[in-house]
């Protein structure tokens, strides 16, 4: 399957959300609002910070190659935050 990208007509940003904050749902977030979406990300956990390390984002470190340090940082921030 070949991608194109595709141009906005619109001045609008979509509003999506995305179910779930481990590593698909948090790096697609992320995408998103760095193009241009108003992104809400739902997570059943208290903060995207619960759970197991291996599962999570942890105050240990970024364990994702998927996201950068900077959005790892920017999650953990808004997590605690919330």
């Amino acid at each position: 399957m070949q991608m194109h990208p595709v141009t906005a007509t619109s001045s609008v940003s979509p509003q999506v959300a995305v179910v779930g904050g481990g590593i698909a749902g948090s790096a697609a977030a992320l995408k998103l609002a760095e193009l241009g979406a108003k992104v809400s990300l739902f997570e059943a956990g208290h903060s995207l910070v619960n759970g197991p390390q291996a599962c999570h984002l942890h105050a240990g470190g970024n364990l994702y190659r998927e996201i950068s340090d900077e959005q790892c940082l920017k999650l953990l921030e808004q997590s605690i935050h919330t």
